[in-house]
């Protein structure tokens, strides 16, 4: 996780959306503003623990790992 993300910053969306075969959702985060909802984690049946990231992206949550957040950059 990026050190300074904190809970209700803004981001923009740097992400270049291709279009994904198994993914016909018609979202599009690229050039989207979104809000940091704070981090989810998630504990596997092997024990592994995994920790996602939640964004408000056009009116919806969304959970993302952590590759996504690098294409966020902080508004302000």
């Amino acid at each position: 996780m990026k050190a300074s993300m904190k809970i209700g910053d803004l981001y923009k969306c740097t992400w270049k959306r291709t279009w994904v075969l198994n993914q016909p959702q018609s979202e599009d985060w690229s050039g989207a503003v979104c809000l940091y909802l704070g981090p989810e984690t998630v504990y596997r049946a092997d024990g592994y623990k995994v920790i996602n990231h939640r964004f408000l992206v056009n009116g919806k949550e969304r959970v993302v790992d952590k590759t996504m957040l690098r294409y966020m950059k902080k508004i302000g």
